[in-house]
Formats: C-alpha cells, sequence, structure tokens
C-alpha cells in the first residue's frame, strides 16, 4: 500500500509538470502559425516571380501587378 501511494504520488507530480496550460499552447501555436505562415510567403513569392516576369514579357503588366499583390 505504502508503495502504491508513492507511485500515484509520483505519478500526479510528473504528469502535472507535463501539461501545458491553455496560455502555452496557445502561445506554441501563434508561434508556430508565424513560423508556418513566413514560410508559405516565401513559397509563393517564388512561385509568383516567373508567372510576373511572364506577363511583363507579354506586355500584360496590370496583370502583373495583380500576381504581385
Amino acid at each position: 500500500m505504502k508503495y502504491l501511494l508513492i507511485a500515484a504520488l509520483l505519478l500526479a507530480s510528473f504528469s502535472a509538470t507535463l501539461a501545458d496550460t491553455p496560455a502555452q499552447i496557445a502561445a506554441d501555436y501563434r508561434k508556430q502559425a508565424a513560423t508556418a505562415l513566413v514560410k508559405l510567403k516565401e513559397t509563393l513569392e517564388k512561385a509568383t516571380a516567373p508567372l510576373v516576369v511572364a506577363q511583363v514579357k507579354a506586355g500584360n503588366i496590370a496583370g502583373a501587378d495583380e500576381l504581385r499583390e
């Protein structure tokens, strides 16, 4: 019985240490979302650049401006 109590106390203290609060979860989510957004913007800029060049070469400046926005 004594060992069962010690094990239960250890388990309770260990799980309480690892548990994230809602504020910690939200902060982590915002941090990861910001990183993902930066990567997404970089990817979109790289993918759009050849399309903008093609529009400018074709003389479609309005279309190139639309792609840049």
